[in-house]
């Protein structure tokens, strides 16, 4: 007698077009972002994976949370308070940047690495690497897909940031269908005002270049970036820089960044 056909064992590729799926099925549905995670995720696999969207001067609103205890912890405990507006992301999102793709690495200032953003927000929580989608959904309103990979993996590859991208039209229009349909609209929950806060900082006793450079440096940027961005010397960053900690009366960027966390009330 003979046997019918052995069906073929499934592969990697039968995961992503079920996922691609499954994503298409969830526009307008209340679990659509889990749905676009897991399909990015079929692609390229990541450690954790956060949905947000960013609405003009309010706080980021979450919409999806796929993170690590170690990173939720920050994120809800000081990140929201008004420290994303240092974030590389959240700076693009307030640029009005075209939709796509972004590695941090390519779009993180000059110093990001030695920043006190960076050790505190990255490598603190063992965060090696990240990627993410920037979608535009309205004016001054974007939602935004971070990608991470924890330190002892790989970061992601060449090969791996073709695949991202290789997607990122059919997630980018599935996200702006879906947000068509759904018409996503952010709570304030009194936090339009971690702007103002932030903007605040320092205002009221240092010179308009002095706040400038402060802030540009919390950034991430580095005193020769802030130098040619001015046109101005190093040595004059250096001096300026010198000025400000003198009137905040800081000593070391850690103390710098201590200083703005309490004033914004972490």
């Amino acid at each position: 007698m003979t046997q019918p056909p052995t069906a073929p064992q499934s592969r990697p590729r039968d995961a992503v077009t079920q996922a691609l799926g499954n994503m298409i099925a969830a526009i307008g549905e209340p679990w659509f972002y889990e749905a676009l995670l897991a399909y990015i995720g079929a692609v390229v696999p990541n450690d954790s994976a956060l949905v947000v969207v960013c609405d003009h001067d309010k706080a980021p609103a979450v919409r999806c949370d796929q993170l690590l205890p170690s990173q939720r912890s920050r994120l809800y405990e000081t990140w929201m308070s008004g420290v994303f507006q240092l974030g590389p992301y959240y700076n693009m999102h307030r640029q009005d940047r075209p939709d796509g793709l972004y590695m941090l690495r390519e779009i993180a200032p000059d110093n990001f690495r030695a920043s006190e953003y960076f050790r505190v927000y990255y490598r603190q929580i063992g965060q090696s690497d990240m990627a993410g989608y920037l979608i535009r959904t309205g004016e001054e309103r974007h939602v935004i897909v971070y990608l991470s990979r924890m330190a002892g993996n790989p970061r992601f590859s060449l090969a791996e940031r073709r695949q991202l991208m290789n997607i990122a039209e059919i997630s980018i229009q599935s996200t702006l269908k879906h947000w068509q349909i759904r018409q996503d609209r952010l709570v304030d929950a009194g936090q339009g005002r971690n702007r103002a806060l932030l903007a605040s900082f320092g205002r009221s006793v240092l010179s308009d270049r002095e706040y400038e450079i402060v802030h540009m440096l919390l950034q991430g940027h580095s005193a020769k970036q802030i130098a040619h961005d001015f046109d101005i010397t190093d040595h004059t960053v250096r001096a300026h820089l010198k000025h400000a900690y003198k009137k905040l009366k800081v000593r070391s960027q850690a103390e710098l960044f201590s200083l703005l966390l309490r004033h914004l009330g972490v």
